[in-house]
């Protein structure tokens, strides 16, 4: 039987985690790395694309362009990740993000 119910937090910020575990230490070097060689799937060649931006074509992106996924996309894959109090406040959603669903 299916029962009804409520996610404790909405699309994108689940979303947002998920981009940020992927793509923290930069370059979405764990990711491509455990691919062993093997070409991504299509899904993932738009970020991997971003990730060879200039900073400055990103920013026109995110700023005139891009729509809202974009814009997710543009904020968390980064050539050189993430800073480390950006990655500790993600981490801190992420245990909020837990303890909610735990409930």
């Amino acid at each position: 039987k299916c029962v009804p119910f409520a996610l404790p937090r909405d699309g994108w910020f689940n979303y947002r985690l998920m981009l940020a575990s992927n793509a923290s230490e930069g370059g979405f070097k764990s990711f491509l790395d455990a691919l062993d060689g093997e070409q991504p799937v299509d899904i993932y060649n738009p970020m991997i694309m971003m990730l060879t931006m200039p900073d400055v074509f990103r920013w026109f992106l995110k700023t005139f362009i891009a729509g809202k996924r974009q814009t997710h996309l543009l904020n968390m894959i980064r050539r050189k990740g993430l800073m480390a109090w950006e990655l500790g406040e993600l981490m801190a959603d992420l245990q909020e993000l837990r303890q909610e669903w735990a409930l």
